[in-house]
């Protein structure tokens, strides 16, 4: 018997120390991550840190990420006079420093290049412009996800899509092939 009480207090002692281990997220091998973690959190000022402090050890993508980091910060600063194409590319550039993600610090420029796309959009919808305004529509949603009017727009363009879609199937239905008609006699 003394075996199942050995094995009994190695369980508890297993037990014990996976309960005193530190929880959180797993280390990463990646030393620029850090920056980018704080970067999407919105503290571009702790990012830059990070990111400097890591290029020190001489990695190549902590000075890229580091780098592109003042351009954003440098763009940032002029973000009420940027056209469409400024604030599509300073989202480019958010989406480059998060490896494909949003930050906190990309909304007000997606927000803002949502409204200016969701105008050019209303416009070409008004014009009968379907397949422009649909496609401006899309680029406005993917700038501002939460953009109503944006929204409004696509879900307009799928259902006019769908009566496309109905016209074109009635004109490639022979007469009396219809479900509701006899058969035709010969």
């Amino acid at each position: 018997m003394p075996r199942s009480w050995i094995s009994a207090l190695l369980v508890l002692s297993a037990s014990a120390a996976i309960a005193d281990a530190p929880q959180g997220k797993p280390a990463t091998d990646a030393p620029w991550q850090a920056g980018i973690d704080k970067y999407m959190d919105g503290d571009l000022i702790g990012a830059l840190q990070l990111e400097d402090a890591c290029a020190e050890r001489k990695l190549a993508k902590c000075k890229a990420k580091a780098s592109q980091m003042r351009t954003f910060v440098d763009m940032y600063k002029t973000l009420d006079d940027l056209d469409d194409n400024g604030l599509s590319k300073l989202q480019a550039l958010d989406k480059a420093i998060t490896d494909g993600q949003r930050s906190k610090l990309a909304r007000t420029a997606g927000i803002k290049l949502s409204a200016h796309l969701c105008e050019k959009a209303t416009a070409a919808k008004s014009a009968g412009q379907w397949r422009r305004a649909g496609e401006l529509a899309q680029q406005a949603l993917d700038a501002d996800p939460g953009d109503p009017c944006a929204a409004s727009i696509v879900q307009d363009m799928k259902g006019k899509q769908g009566d496309l879609q109905d016209m074109k199937t009635r004109k490639k239905q022979p007469v009396g092939d219809f479900p509701s008609d006899p058969p035709l006699e010969e």
